[in-house]
């Protein structure tokens, strides 16, 4: 890394250079060979209905995509390609330097850049004319964004999209950035600046470009974990640095970690929640308790029809970025839950069930499925769905409710973007009921009727735009996310809304025994990559733990074993996040999170969920491989991989079984599971043994050695508690069960 960190400002001055000699002169430069290298130097200036002309009748090569976001791009005069082998060919052909664009349908400077470059013919034809320019839905090649990102993050510091890097021929980056204006502004210069200096400098100072390339190139291998070593040192310490990181980092006064722009990091608070069980260090709660309550009550979370926005922009939780995403409130719905779980304040319950409300009414497809991405945008304003002013909500409400609301939710006419209000409640329910003189239930059903008031005057309002496309690993998350709320919150629909999403995932999006990525339009396509397996088989285990049917076991064991087969690296340990493929630059293998827990990190947990439930040691010596793999990265940057520290954290810990049997419908084993299911345990794997009043088994159940000798006591529903290879006596009534649940750690 540190001869890529020295060769990097090399480029940028030589692209920089160019620039700055387009500025002073407009002589054309001079090849290597003595010819003038020919730049069209036409003006990029258009007026707005030349523009949404060109918009209109243009055509490129993205009409046929199924991703939302490439056709958001079709009608562009840009000649747009998809990644693919016919794109690539041309460029080889052609010589040309390839511009991969790579974004979301959901991001707001995505769509700004696009609205001011991309539909700008002038900017267009320099584009068209002097690269091969492809579009990427990260989101559909979330393998391809992981190499380039990493490389913008080489050549940068930093990273995020939209992601415009610039190629060699045979796929290698040498420059990139984010977003660009049309013209030189915010300290950044114009597209058409960058156009210019990059097709220059690739063109005479070619050797310059492919050393720097092929140095990236090498860069990046040994960041995907070619060759790497793994630490034979599993430590406890390596938990309690990323404890100590995470506590250093807190906000005192507003909850969550570092400062602005804030991101929920449920991840985060799982992993602390787990080490809070474990170690009873009361900082933990306070960290937590600060953290949840300061985030359902901000700006972030959507007050009037639940769920989080992306992330805040500043400090307090009040500006979000709009944009939702199923994979952070599959995230938080599930903290939210289990928070509820262990604390057992209504408060905690409540918002997740909110968030898996708005999941159901706006995320969910007819098929089973979820859907990706709400927009940040409506009418081509960010926010403005969700905004409101008091003279909009009077309307809505009525005078003097509408001004207890306002009141009770900071809606001023001053307001917090443009003069319009984020709703967020700055009075307590409990305040608001003394007021009005009424009690505290009365309120909040008084609450509840204003906001359902405020959301169906909301929806006739134009919305923001939906990327309806289903990813299997976002889906993984929000099945996970529904089946343990539908254990906790004892809410059998939430059970049967996650059954049917693991069966359209596995009707309709897999085959031959193996995975697709995404689906949209009756269309399934991508073979799946990591992040698929890890996340869907998670959601698996997590259906089966909670209504013990075999076919969600049998499931995950079979793609376990595809995962296995297909990413799994027999030289150094660890899931690579892509199948092998000619039109990867390198094969990456990360341990760290994203925006989503890392694959490899929900990997490890599942193989130590897998060894448990079955007794396959294989899967046990997997795991141990993967994590010791990991040590040398969660040493290096320990709170960068809390998903992987969850999984160290359950294999250092004593193993707790614990095993139900009783016949699944019988008032008895209702009984004591909702006693289990009433506390807390991060690391227990539960299985169920279906046992009828005959004692007559289901012979499925055979290939689980926690089943074996399990039986009814007396004729009654029993349950084993095992915890470090231990096993108490079975009990039968519920209040033997807490007694034992209270003992154990």
């Amino acid at each position: 890394m540190k001869t890529l960190r020295w060769m990097m400002p090399l480029l940028l001055l030589v692209v920089a250079a160019a620039m700055m000699a387009r500025n002073s002169t407009r002589d054309a430069p001079s090849s290597e060979e003595g010819r003038p290298l020919k730049i069209a130097a036409s003006s990029y200036k258009v007026s707005a209905g030349e523009k949404e002309s060109h918009r209109m009748s243009g055509k490129n090569h993205l009409a046929e995509a199924t991703s939302p976001y490439l056709l958001q791009h079709a009608g562009n005069p840009v000649d747009w390609w998809p990644w693919g082998e016919e794109a690539l060919a041309k460029a080889r052909r052609e010589d040309k330097p390839i511009l991969v664009s790579i974004g979301y349908s959901a991001c707001h400077w995505c769509h700004v850049m696009a609205h001011e470059s991309f539909e700008n013919p002038a900017i267009a034809q320099m584009m068209n004319d002097w690269f091969v320019c492809i579009k990427i839905d990260r989101e559909e090649r979330p393998d391809l964004d992981q190499i380039y990102m990493s490389a913008l993050q080489m050549m940068t510091g930093s990273g995020g999209w939209p992601l415009n890097v610039f190629l060699t021929p045979d796929l290698k980056p040498f420059y990139g950035g984010t977003y660009f204006p049309p013209d030189a502004r915010y300290g950044r210069p114009g597209w058409p600046d960058v156009l210019k200096a990059v097709t220059e400098t690739y063109h005479l100072k070619r050797d310059q470009v492919e050393n720097l390339a092929a140095q990236i190139t090498t860069q990046l291998t040994l960041a995907g974990g070619r060759g790497g070593e793994g630490d034979p040192l599993l430590s406890p310490n390596l938990v309690e640095r990323a404890v100590s990181s995470l506590k250093k980092s807190f906000d005192e006064i507003h909850g969550g970690f570092d400062n602005a722009p804030k991101f929920p990091h449920a991840t985060d608070q799982r992993f602390l929640l787990g080490r809070f069980v474990k170690g009873k260090d009361v900082e933990l709660m306070r960290i937590l308790t600060t953290t949840l309550d300061h985030m359902a009550a901000g700006g972030i979370y959507d007050q009037i029809g639940g769920g989080f926005h992306r992330y805040s922009t500043d400090e307090q939780w009040l500006i979000p970025h709009f944009e939702k995403m199923l994979y952070d409130n599959a995230l938080l719905a599930r903290m939210y839950a289990e928070y509820y779980q262990f604390t057992r304040n209504e408060d905690y319950r409540r918002i997740a069930a909110e968030i898996f409300t708005f999941i159901r009414r706006e995320m969910t497809s007819p098929e089973g499925g979820f859907y990706s991405t709400l927009d940040a945008d409506s009418e081509g304003e960010e926010g403005k769905f969700y905004l409101w002013t008091p003279d909009e909500i009077i309307n809505t409400l009525g005078w003097e409710d509408g001004h207890h609301f306002c009141d009770m939710f900071d809606i001023t006419r001053e307001g917090h973007l443009e003069g319009k209000a984020i709703p967020h409640p700055v009075k307590p329910v409990k305040e608001m009921a003394k007021a009005l003189a009424i009690s505290q239930q009365e309120f909040t059903e008084k609450l509840e009727g204003w906001k359902q008031k405020l959301l169906k005057a909301r929806s006739r309002r134009a919305r923001p735009g939906l990327d309806d496309k289903i990813l299997t690993d976002w889906n993984g998350l929000m099945i996970s996310a529904f089946a343990r709320a539908g254990r906790i919150m004892d809410d059998e629909s939430y059970l049967e809304t996650a059954a049917h999403a693991a069966n359209f995932v596995l009707t309709k999006m897999s085959g031959s025994g193996d995975l697709f990525h995404t689906y949209r339009a009756g269309r399934a396509g991508g073979g799946a990559l990591l992040d698929d397996f890890a996340m869907f088989i998670a959601g698996l285990l997590d259906l089966w733990e909670t209504t013990f049917d075999p076919f969600w076991l049998n499931a995950a064991i079979r793609l376990q074993a595809v995962q296995d087969r297909i990413l799994w690296d027999e030289e150094t340990a660890g899931y690579y996040q892509a199948r092998p493929a000619e039109d990867l630059l390198v094969r990456m293998k990360s341990m760290q999170d994203s925006s989503t827990p890392s694959g490899n990190g929900v990997a490890a947990g599942n193989l130590l969920r897998l060894a448990r439930l079955t007794g396959d040691e294989r899967y046990q010596d997997r795991a141990i491989k993967l994590l010791k793999y990991s040590v040398a990265g969660l040493k290096a940057s320990p709170r960068s991989s809390t998903q992987m520290l969850i999984a160290l954290d359950m294999a250092l810990s004593p193993p707790q079984e614990i095993v139900i049997t009783g016949w699944p419908d019988a008032d008895g084993t209702k009984a004591l599971l909702n006693v289990l299911w009433e506390k807390y345990m991060p690391d227990a794997v539960l299985a169920g043994v279906p046992v009828d009043a005959r004692g007559a088994s289901d012979g499925m159940f055979k290939r689980l050695p926690l089943g074996e000798g399990r039986s009814l006591i007396d004729g009654k529903s029993a349950v084993y508690v095992c915890e470090n290879y231990a096993c108490r006596a079975p009990v039968t009534t519920e209040n033997e069960l807490r007694l034992v649940l209270k003992i154990i750690r």
